[in-house]
């Protein structure tokens, strides 16, 4: 409707991808394609001429053959209505796609991580040569998707960072159990860790007020000063 209003004599250019919906929630849909051209398609001075013209953009530059070949596979079997469209990758076939059936979440994090040690054990791939892509980090309320894979790949000593967002040992509860164990290595007033002690004070809750921790403060500082006399 907002083209409609204004588009009234011009040209414009619509960019999209009738295969990826990630972005339903705001309004993405396969179906703006043929309302598009509904509205677009009549021309009111020579009815012959198309006034919406398609060009498909087939050439994929990212994918290798057995991915792109796996891919229109699944797509053929969706029910919705789709346009012609036929991939054709400039990359070789590549390796074999393997397909996992993984019920639940650690699942399939273990059977990436044993893969990817796998290959470095047995085929000397190196670390730093494997990735795993995530289309996104979380899912509504659920703990980040990588989580669960980073718990497998520690299990199998296997290193790895993430890029773009919160590695597992970033989480708070992690920081919590290091200033627990800073606190238990240098306890004694004059080597106590005031961050580490201000971080655990209230975990568990312990209803401290920010009026009592200063008192706490305060007493250490006078225990300190009597220690060292």
């Amino acid at each position: 409707k907002l083209l409609l209003e204004i588009v009234t004599d011009g040209r414009v250019t619509v960019v999209g991808d009738d295969d990826q919906c990630i972005y339903e929630f705001r309004g993405a849909s396969p179906g703006n394609f043929d309302t598009f051209s509904k509205h677009f398609s009549t021309n009111a001075e020579d009815p012959v001429i198309p006034t919406v013209r398609e060009a498909v953009l087939e050439e994929n530059y990212r994918s290798t053959g057995n991915i792109l070949n796996v891919g229109a596979a699944f797509l053929e079997g969706c029910s919705r209505k789709r346009g012609h469209k036929t991939l054709r990758p400039t990359k070789e076939s590549g390796e074999k796609v393997e397909l996992w059936s993984c019920p639940l979440a650690e699942d399939q994090a273990w059977r990436i991580a044993e893969a990817i040690k796998k290959r470095h054990d047995e085929q000397g791939v190196s670390w730093g040569q494997v990735a795993c892509l995530f289309r996104c980090f979380h899912m509504g309320p659920q703990e980040p998707l990588h989580y669960a894979l980073q718990r497998q790949l520690a299990k199998l000593k296997v290193p790895c960072r993430v890029v773009g967002g919160k590695s597992l040992l970033a989480g708070p509860e992690v920081s919590d159990v290091i200033a627990y164990l800073s606190l238990s290595l240098t306890g004694t007033p004059d080597r106590m860790n005031d961050d580490a002690f201000s971080r655990v004070l209230n975990k568990p809750p312990r209803r401290i007020g920010k009026k009592m921790l200063e008192l706490i403060k305060a007493h250490r500082s006078v225990v300190v000063q009597e220690e060292k006399r």
